[in-house]
C-alpha cells in the first residue's frame, strides 16, 4: 500500500462516516503517520511500512468515531508553537488567538505580574509569556491533569521559570501568596455554554472535549460573575481584566463588569463575531 492507497481508502472511509473534512483530515492524519508534508504525500507516493499502515487505520478508525484530530495526534499549533493536548483539557482554538493579542496590544514594560483562571493546557499563559518576556503568571485550574498537561507544555516551550501552575479553584488558591492588589492583568477564557445547550453541541466537541471546561452554567455567565467579583481585590488600580466571550455574550458581560471596571471594549474576531471583552478596575473598588 503507498501513500495514495492509503489515502483513498482513508478518504472513503471518512465519507462514509459523515465527516465533512474527509480529505483534509485523511492528509493531516497521514502527514502525522509517515513525516511528510501534504504534498510529499502525493509527489513521492512512496510504499508504507505494515506498522504505518496500522497505526495509519487506527487514526482514521477514530475519526471515523468524530474523535478530534487534535487529540488523535496529540498535539495542535496556537500561533507559532505546538502544545501538548489530550481529552482532559480543551482543544486550542484559533479564536483564542484574539484574546491573547488583545492583552499583548494592552500591556506596557512596566507590567510585571498577571493572572489566568482556568489554563486548562497552559495556551493563553505560555504563549502570553513567550510574548511579553517581562512578566510572571500565576495560571490556576481546578482540574489536576489538567495542570499536569500546562506544566508540560510549559517545560517543553522553555517556560517553567516564568508561570507558576497552580491546581485549584479560581482565585481561592492564590491567597495567601501576596499578589492582592499587584497584578496587572487577569485573563480567561472560562466555561461559557449554557447549560442547556451542552447536548447540542457538534459530536466532536460533546462526545470528546470536557465537559467541566464547557459548562457555564444555565446562563453561560456563571464563571464571569465568579471572575469579575474577584478581579478587583487582585488588580492594580487601572489593571485589566480580559475575557473569551461566547456568541451573544459581549453585553451581559459588559454589564457585570461595569461596576467595578471602566474603558469596556468588545473586540471581534476575524469573522467580525464578538470574542472578548476587557476593562480597567476602577481604583478602590471591590465587589466583596
Amino acid at each position: 500500500m503507498t501513500t495514495l492507497d492509503a489515502l483513498h481508502e482513508a478518504i472513503d472511509s471518512l465519507k462514509t462516516a459523515g465527516i465533512e473534512t474527509a480529505v483534509t483530515d485523511a492528509e493531516w492524519l497521514l502527514e502525522d503517520v509517515v513525516s511528510l508534508l501534504r504534498h510529499q504525500l502525493y509527489l513521492q507516493n512512496r510504499p508504507l511500512t505494515d506498522k504505518e499502515i496500522i497505526r495509519y487505520r487506527t487514526s482514521i478508525k477514530r475519526r471515523c468515531n468524530h474523535e478530534p484530530i487534535a487529540y488523535i495526534i496529540g498535539s495542535k499549533t496556537f500561533l507559532d508553537w505546538e502544545f501538548v493536548v489530550d481529552t482532559q483539557v480543551l482543544i486550542p482554538r484559533w479564536e483564542t488567538e484574539v484574546l491573547v493579542n488583545e492583552v499583548c496590544k494592552h500591556s506596557c514594560q512596566g507590567w510585571g505580574v498577571g493572572i489566568e483562571i482556568g489554563t486548562g493546557s497552559g495556551v493563553i499563559a505560555i504563549s502570553l509569556a513567550k510574548i511579553l518576556p517581562h512578566i510572571k503568571i500565576y495560571a490556576t485550574d481546578i482540574s489536576p491533569a489538567a495542570i499536569k498537561i500546562a506544566r508540560l507544555n510549559a517545560e517543553r516551550l522553555g517556560m517553567s521559570d516564568r508561570i507558576v501552575f497552580i491546581q485549584g479553584d479560581m482565585f481561592s488558591v492564590l491567597s495567601g501568596l501576596g499578589l492582592e492588589g499587584s497584578v496587572d492583568f487577569i485573563v480567561s477564557n472560562p466555561p461559557y455554554i449554557l447549560s442547556k445547550e451542552m447536548k447540542s453541541l457538534p459530536q466532536d466537541v460533546r462526545d470528546f472535549e470536557p465537559k467541566e471546561a464547557l459548562d457555564g452554567g444555565e446562563d453561560g455567565l456563571d464563571y464571569y460573575r465568579k471572575i469579575i467579583s474577584n478581579a478587583p481585590n487582585y488588580l492594580v488600580p487601572e489593571g485589566y481584566l480580559t475575557f473569551e466571550i461566547g456568541l451573544s455574550q459581549a453585553k451581559s458581560v459588559k454589564e457585570l463588569m461595569q461596576e467595578c471596571f471602566f474603558n469596556i471594549q468588545i473586540i471581534n474576531d476575524l469573522c467580525q463575531r464578538e470574542r472578548v471583552v476587557l476593562g480597567q478596575v476602577r481604583r478602590m473598588c471591590s465587589l466583596d
